[in-house]
């Protein structure tokens, strides 16, 4: 494809029509099936404008030219565009839940018990580091370029095995349904370890590993090894910088937490009656 060609929109029907599916889905569930069912308020504007800004996002990296560039052009655009679905649009979607819609959807995990929750974590963050990992075989990958319904395939499995690895980090109003905080920094520091080490491969390869961007005409004075190599860091250095503010984000409010506990047991002992 020419270089032109690489910085076209996208205007697949198929793509547009599914953006409009997941809003339409957003407020037939957020609004008449949650009056219906009574799973609790409606979402606040904070949850409102999360999830309207996922949507625009999720619509820019599916619809820009850096869609075009990630399937012709460029592997580090495509590894950029999964990264901006994956890091910041899923969990933006997932914040526009209300918490009784939450609540509610979560409800069966209640009675697993701790030990049950982390291998229902493990699991959901073992699914999306699968997807992710499969589709970027080269037996899957290639055709995906070159077919739509492939490519649209890809982007949905991974957006919603994405969200689903965020779940056990933003619940906050559920502590039954969330690791206790030690367990979810090592959730966290584990969650992203496959595609942080397919990024670190990315980086050290000595040749191009998909022919398609092998083939292309470069842009940018960009070579198809340093393009891999730029895809690389994508896939490494952002979730990792994310992982560091979300564990420190974690453990600061475990630490308060204990804290207060500390503080109450101090209390409640003073209170007692003394001999």
């Amino acid at each position: 494809m020419s270089p032109s060609g690489a910085f076209a929109w996208n205007w697949d029907p198929a793509v547009l029509l599914g953006l409009l599916a997941l809003c339409c889905a957003y407020y037939g569930v957020v609004g008449p099936l949650r009056e219906r069912r009574g799973w609790g308020e409606p979402p606040s504007r904070r949850q409102i404008t999360s999830f309207v800004v996922g949507m625009l996002l999720l619509a820019l990296c599916l619809i820009s030219p850096l869609d075009a560039l990630g399937r012709t052009t460029l592997f580090s655009a495509h590894m950029l565009q999964l990264m901006v679905i994956n890091t910041v649009v899923g969990p933006l979607l997932l914040l526009g839940l209300p918490a009784g819609i939450v609540r509610t959807s979560l409800g069966p995990l209640r009675n697993l018990g701790e030990y049950g929750l982390i291998v229902v974590m493990l699991a959901a963050a073992g699914l999306f580091n699968a997807v992710f990992l499969l589709w970027h075989a080269g037996s899957f990958y290639e055709p995906a370029l070159h077919n739509e319904a492939l490519r649209d395939l890809e982007v949905l499995t991974i957006l919603l095995t994405g969200i689903l690895r965020w779940w056990p980090v933003l619940t906050p109003d559920q502590p039954k349904l969330r690791l206790a905080s030690p367990t979810q920094i090592l959730y966290i520091l584990l969650e992203s370890l496959p595609i942080d080490i397919f990024g670190v491969a990315l980086i050290f390869a000595l040749r191009p590993t998909y022919a398609t961007y092998a083939l292309a005409t470069p842009v940018w004075h960009l070579t198809a090894s340093l393009d891999q190599t730029i895809a690389g860091c994508i896939a490494l250095i952002p979730g990792t910088f994310l992982d560091f503010i979300l564990i420190s984000i974690v453990f600061f409010a475990w630490l308060r937490r204990v804290e207060h506990d500390q503080e109450r047991e101090d209390e409640r002992l003073a209170a007692l009656p003394r001999p």
